[in-house]
């Protein structure tokens, strides 16, 4: 993700961005620090929201209301992980993020399941006010050499769905420690949804665990391949998802109208075990921001549910692919006195090396 993406976003949008720089992996000096933000001042400037006592505890209205140079714009507050000197009085403080620093499915989950278990314990603690699971893998070398992986994409698509349902359906994954979940390749998660789902559920006061009965979403698939003989590229696949079915009554439908809006048949009918994905033929085009436009809209003609198999009548609502990149303005009269840091936001994990 480049500065110009991030401040065209910023210009169209009224929202709250978090621009959090991980870590630093060369050596820097003060000299170095200085210069990043110095860059950083001049490119943000115009929405920079500066940290007070409270840092990210505070509401998304007290933040609205912080003087900027363009009031009817978004927002952005930038920490930094890795800071060791430099001019740096516009950060916000460094929230806690724990990584698992594991290359294997089972150990994230018993790793994720270690950490919602005692933030759970210790909800209260302001350590976890907010704090960032990290819900991405990572290889060691010997696991690109040996072919155990063949990169961030094929790990992502290894877990990412796995970790959407984990946060849909298991209620120690709705703690009430605040959280801005990691991923690789987070466009085959429905992690923003699930967290935009969390942050009413939030401004509702609705602290009793969070439970899914059923439900079905559609992703972009994180795999791509290129034929060796072809040269051709597969990638970016429409992929079909659904959780807690009923295998003997209901049925997974793609359609490719609205088909709460229309009459139209669906295009593409599953039978579905309990949990399962569905990986599509359907490659679906990359559209600039700009094409995109910032409002919430439906990106791609396709809508999934789930229905009942005798009679096609739905059991869920029906779901898109949604971008909703003014979630929060569009919600501000449930959310403005909500605390930023009570909010649960998607991180895109590793942006700047993809393009």
């Amino acid at each position: 993700m480049g500065l110009d993406q991030v401040k065209n976003f910023l210009t169209n949008s009224h929202d709250i961005m978090i621009f959090r720089i991980g870590a630093h992996e060369q050596v820097w000096d003060g000299e170095a620090f200085d210069e990043l933000y110095a860059l950083l001042s001049k490119e943000f400037g115009p929405w920079l929201v500066k940290p007070g006592p409270e840092e990210l505890r505070v509401t998304l209205n007290e933040i609205w209301k912080l003087p900027v140079s363009n009031p009817d714009q978004g927002r952005i507050m930038i920490t930094d992980g890795g800071r060791i000197s430099g001019d740096d009085n516009f950060l916000f403080e460094e929230f806690y993020a724990h990584w698992c620093n594991v290359n294997d499915p089972l150990d994230l989950k018993s790793c994720l399941d270690q950490d919602m278990s005692l933030v759970a314990s210790d909800h209260e603690n302001p350590k976890y006010n907010p704090w960032g699971p990290e819900c991405q893998m990572t290889p060691e070398a010997e696991d690109i050499l040996l072919g155990k992986w063949f990169g961030l994409r094929d790990m992502a698509d290894a877990v990412n769905r796995d970790v959407t349902r984990w946060f849909q359906t298991i209620p120690e994954y709705s703690t009430r420690g605040s959280m801005l979940t990691g991923h690789d390749f987070f466009l085959s998660t429905d992690m923003i949804h699930v967290g935009i789902e969390r942050s009413l559920k939030v401004a509702s006061e609705m602290r009793q665990k969070r439970q899914v009965k059923v439900g079905a979403y559609l992703s972009i698939n994180a795999w791509a391949k290129t034929d060796p003989d072809t040269g051709e590229i597969t990638h970016r696949r429409l992929e079909i998802n659904w959780f807690n079915a009923d295998e003997s009554n209901h049925q997974v439908a793609l359609y490719d109208q609205d088909p709460e809006s229309g009459s139209g048949l669906p295009i593409m009918v599953l039978y579905p075990d309990s949990d399962g994905f569905f990986v599509t033929d359907i490659m679906l085009p990359q559209p600039s921001s700009e094409e995109l436009g910032y409002q919430a809209k439906c990106v791609f003609d396709y809508w999934v549910r789930i229905e009942d198999n005798s009679n096609g009548n739905p059991v869920t609502k029906v779901r898109c692919l949604e971008m909703q990149p003014s979630w929060m303005t569009d919600n501000a009269d449930t959310l403005g006195e909500v605390n930023y840091s009570d909010l649960m936001l998607t991180i895109t994990h590793d942006a700047a090396a993809y393009k």
